[in-house]
């Protein structure tokens, strides 16, 4: 026999308010609209308990319905509420404590990228630090190519072609190294190897002695607007830790991504997809 507690949570979980979320949840989760027969089998109710919560929901403005097709999509006033919540949302405090996670499980230091539309350029908005310090500096909020190092070319594999073209012909020489960056095919044949295995790494070609190994974060478009970087110095990069390491990140990513209300779904890599 169930305790009193018990018997109150179970009406909770079974409860309209219960069921109102995970009704609103599957409708803005389709991103398109959708018929109440879908919408039933998608949260395992019946098409009239379904029909009664969707009513409830219309009432308050949070979904609406095309009286054409029958079918059902987010309201005004849940726009409403999305753009207020997105407007006092910080991309630097929403991402800290999952860059400390990351930072605090991979012992080493983890960056948030964000793209410079304006510039085509990117910058480092947020860190934070391991337990094994570093022996570079790592500046935030100063605009650096996006041609050069994992964090840049993690971003420009996944930004329109003249983002890439315009990229490719302002890369100048290496910040880290002075090198010349590789021929035009070179380049775009690394990108497409970025964007198949979903994560880049570099080894001194941003910041001097640094490894790097970044991952897309991306917002309500195919673009990438965010990278996470993990960064270390190149002695302490480890062949047999990045399967780890990516995975971490890429997950990290995928949680970030949808926080900040992004679109795309983030594959990550297993392990035999790294070997």
């Amino acid at each position: 026999m169930s305790s009193p507690a018990e018997s109150r949570l179970t009406e909770a979980k079974d409860g309209t308010v219960h069921r109102v979320v995970k009704v609103l949840t599957a409708i803005v989760d389709r991103r398109e609209p959708i018929s109440i027969s879908e919408l039933a089998e998608s949260v395992k109710l019946s098409s009239s308990t379904t029909h009664r919560l969707v009513n409830l929901l219309r009432t308050e403005g949070l979904i609406d319905i095309d009286p054409r097709t029958r079918r059902y999509m987010v309201g005004a006033e849940l726009y409403r509420l999305s753009a207020t919540v997105l407007t006092q949302m910080n991309a630097t405090e929403v991402s800290q404590p999952i860059l400390t996670d990351v930072a605090e499980h991979l012992s080493e230091t983890v960056l948030l990228g964000l793209y410079l539309r304006a510039s085509n350029s990117m910058t480092f908005i947020a860190r934070a630090d391991g337990p094994q310090a570093l022996q570079y500096r790592i500046e935030l909020n100063r605009p650096m190519p996006l041609a050069w190092g994992a964090s840049g070319k993690v971003l420009l594999a996944f930004l329109p072609d003249d983002a890439v073209n315009a990229a490719i012909e302002n890369a100048g020489l290496s910040p880290a190294s002075g090198a010349v960056l590789p021929d035009r095919r070179t380049v775009l044949a690394d990108l497409a190897t970025i964007r198949a295995n979903g994560y880049a790494v570099s080894e001194n070609e941003k910041l001097p002695g640094a490894a790097g190994v970044a991952v897309p974060v991306f917002g309500r478009t195919d673009d990438a607007v965010l990278c996470l970087c993990l960064t270390r110095p190149k002695e302490r990069a480890k062949e047999d830790e990045l399967a780890e390491t990516v995975q971490y990140l890429a997950a990290a990513a995928a949680k970030l991504s949808r926080l900040l209300g992004g679109g795309r779904r983030v594959v990550i890599p297993t392990r035999e997809g790294l070997a």
